[in-house]
């Protein structure tokens, strides 16, 4: 749990930069109970930067957990490579997006 967290928190404070809304910040892993005998778990974020993102199903909260690592990482990796044209070309970029590809450049996953 501790690697969702930093990971989470690199990610509120990298959209928290510009503006985002509440949603932006919530990642969930979801516990289904399903028909009475069954129970399966899934990563959930709906948002508008990343978009909206569901997992497959999970047998255990382990694996979720997993997977939620996975995804945070990916999206990070993903506004890595933003940052780097941005760092490239700063003269077509205003200072806020500058800012933000500066911030997530140096982040060390």
């Amino acid at each position: 749990m501790e690697e969702i967290l930093r990971l989470s928190k690199i990610w509120y404070e990298y959209v928290s930069m510009d503006h985002h809304k509440d949603r932006d910040c919530h990642f969930k892993i979801v516990k289904d109970f399903r028909y009475g005998d069954e129970v399966v778990y899934w990563v959930e974020h709906e948002g508008y930067i990343a978009g909206d993102i569901f997992s497959d199903d999970f047998k255990t909260y382990k694996e979720a957990e997993t997977k939620l690592i996975k995804i945070l990482k990916n999206l990070i990796k993903q506004e890595k490579k933003w940052a780097i044209r941005v760092l490239d070309n700063k003269a077509d970029y205003d200072d806020w997006n500058i800012k933000q590809a500066e911030y997530i450049s140096k982040i060390e996953l």
